[in-house]
């Protein structure tokens, strides 16, 4: 598995997630290693892939609007699943197995479809489906 090429599809998204935790773009900037605008720039391609708002500038750092806190919701999930992702079980990853994501949202979705596309094209024989909690 390219772990660099999965990694780049959640940059964007643990990059969020940390500016949600520190209820600021600088702090997070700081904690990453990154610049502000960096920062605001990959928020940015985050908002408009996802045609909402995550976040709202305010005077004293960012609140998130609730577009915004649903997608920290599936970020923070998305986290604690990759943490506990073993690469040594890649072998058995190989072979056709059904992947089940069940949202409510049609937002997650988005997130879901680029971190599937960049799964298939490392494991082309994994099978992704996406539907509600009942299908």
């Amino acid at each position: 598995m390219n772990k660099k090429r999965l990694s780049e599809h959640l940059e964007k998204l643990n990059a969020f997630r940390t500016v949600a935790d520190l209820q600021s773009v600088q702090k997070a900037a700081s904690k990453l290693g990154l610049s502000q605008p960096a920062i605001s720039r990959t928020i940015k391609v985050l908002e408009d892939v996802l045609e909402c708002q995550l976040i709202k500038r305010e005077s004293r750092g960012i609140r998130l609007t609730s577009d915004g806190v649903r997608i920290y919701d599936y970020a923070q999930l998305i986290a604690k699943t990759l943490e506990n992702f073993d690469v040594s079980t890649e072998p058995t990853l190989n072979k056709a197995r059904p992947f089940r994501v069940a949202t409510y949202d049609n937002i997650a979705c988005h997130i879901i479809s680029g971190l599937g596309k960049a799964l298939i094209a490392e494991l082309p024989n994994l099978s992704i489906s996406v539907g509600g909690p009942n299908t």
